[in-house]
């Protein structure tokens, strides 16, 4: 078969219970084996930590937003840039929580 000249080809297995990651591209499923290569306790907590972080930033900005007698006085390009802020923390909180989903446990 075709799958299985291509796994000789390029020295592919089937991918086990180790594997960690995998990806698609187009109809080809790519399965790594991370297996030793990250310390998953680490960057978990790393991304939780950078997690925290965003979510604070966030709900700074919402305060900020919020405020009418802020609002009334700041300057425009101000607030332009709190409500850039908010939408790149929001944006961080996804794709931060996205990635921690997917850390094996």
């Amino acid at each position: 078969s075709y799958e299985a000249a291509l796994r000789h080809i390029v020295k592919c297995e089937t991918g086990g219970s180790n594997f960690t990651a995998k990806t698609q591209i187009g109809n080809v499923i790519v399965v790594f084996d991370l297996t030793g290569a990250i310390d998953l306790v680490a960057e978990r907590a790393r991304l939780t930590k950078d997690l925290q972080i965003a979510q604070k930033d966030r709900d700074t900005a919402k305060v900020k937003l919020d405020n009418e007698g802020f609002m009334a006085k700041a300057p425009m390009e101000v607030v332009t840039e709190i409500r850039a802020r908010l939408s790149q923390t929001t944006e961080d909180i996804e794709r931060i929580t996205a990635l921690l989903e997917k850390l094996p446990k």
